[in-house]
């Protein structure tokens, strides 16, 4: 019998995987992470109260591991500092990477388990030829969640059990009632379970500045309020007044200058990105063909992709509009992910 441990966060999708995975004869045990210190946040003690009743339904164990300190360290503190630094982190991909899997994995050898789960709509397999586990996307293209997953490492890819990437949403719901389980109509929680808190903590971890906002002709055209609640792309609360319509553009925590302009300024042509995690390739040896996607809700674009130093060179057959630097780049060759990278400078 396969034993594994599965993630669960309280929701729909989390509790019907489990269902799936204990209806398939899997030992299951399942976890409930714990990510801020008073239960307040993110899995709140009502989502830990929702786990421990759909454990319960299928007859198996349940534990909630407190991970806030790894949870700060890892995502919290290094999320604050590149507000700081004028960019827009990603904290959720850090959070699957280094404390959501990282956790599940360590649990479950500790417990001498070999397999983790999630209730992530992907799909992972192995190829023999390449000797190589892909992650791959979701059959569900609008609920696709093979961005969030981009960052493992082949060891985690090797352990992972993704029970809902062969299903839909809607599927997945009526999975939950056929199941009889509680969360079937509540929202969900995958990956942006702590986010709605998250400007609040910026807010009391790093002090505002006031600096200049400037146009591309170098003019001062009015004062932010602090560089961390602003990203590339953003209109609203500006507070310019202006003929026609200014984006923040650019912003440089160095100096505390937030740059806007007009729409046409924020189109790139490319990025360099650090950081790359390969997946479908051992490296990027020569110039790749792929398409890229520059944030979770947007579409990908074809590109060309090639090796720079340590890092990645992402050359667009198409400008592109809002790069932003710290948010992650995935590269999709159909609907394989090759892999990932940090996206850290702009070419215009």
């Amino acid at each position: 019998m396969k034993k594994t441990v599965i993630a669960m966060s309280g929701g729909v999708d989390s509790a019907t995987a489990a269902a799936i995975l204990a209806r398939n004869g899997l030992s299951l045990t399942g976890v409930t992470m714990q990510l801020w210190d008073d239960g307040s946040h993110c899995v709140s003690r009502q989502h830990m109260e929702d786990a421990k009743k759909v454990a319960d339904l299928l007859g198996i164990p349940h534990h909630v591991l407190d991970v806030h300190e790894e949870f700060r360290r890892e995502v919290l503190d290094p999320s604050v500092e590149q507000y700081k630094n004028g960019r827009t982190p990603n904290p959720c991909v850090v959070c699957n990477q280094r404390v959501k899997m990282r956790t599940l994995l360590r649990y479950a050898s500790e417990q001498q388990i070999q397999y983790v789960a999630t209730g992530h709509y992907a799909r992972t397999e192995y190829d023999g030829s390449r000797q190589r586990f892909l992650l791959k996307r979701g059959e569900d293209q609008e609920k696709d969640q093979s961005y969030w997953l981009a960052m493992l490492s082949q060891e985690a890819l090797s352990r992972i059990l993704l029970p809902l990437g062969s299903y839909s949403k809607t599927e997945v719901r009526e999975l939950a009632l056929e199941f009889g389980l509680s969360p079937a109509h509540k929202r969900e929680s995958q990956d942006v379970c702590w986010l709605g808190n998250f400007q609040g903590f910026v807010r009391m971890h790093l002090e505002p500045r006031p600096g200049p906002i400037v146009d591309n002709h170098g003019t001062v055209v009015g004062e932010h309020r602090g560089v961390q609640f602003y990203t590339v792309g953003q209109r609203k609360g500006l507070r310019i007044a202006s003929s026609a319509p200014l984006y923040v553009v650019r912003i440089d925590g160095d100096r505390n200058i937030l740059f806007v302009g007009e729409q046409r300024e924020l189109y790139g042509t490319g990025f360099r990105a650090s950081q790359p995690n390969w997946i479908g390739i051992q490296s990027l040896m020569s110039p790749l063909e792929v398409d890229v996607k520059i944030r979770y809700r947007g579409a990908a674009s074809k590109a060309l992709i090639r090796r720079n130093g340590d890092g990645v060179s992402v050359q667009f057959f198409e400008p592109q509009r809002a790069i932003t630097p710290g948010q992650l780049a995935v590269f999709y060759r159909d609907d394989e992910v090759i892999g990932s990278a940090w996206i850290d400078t702009i070419a215009r």
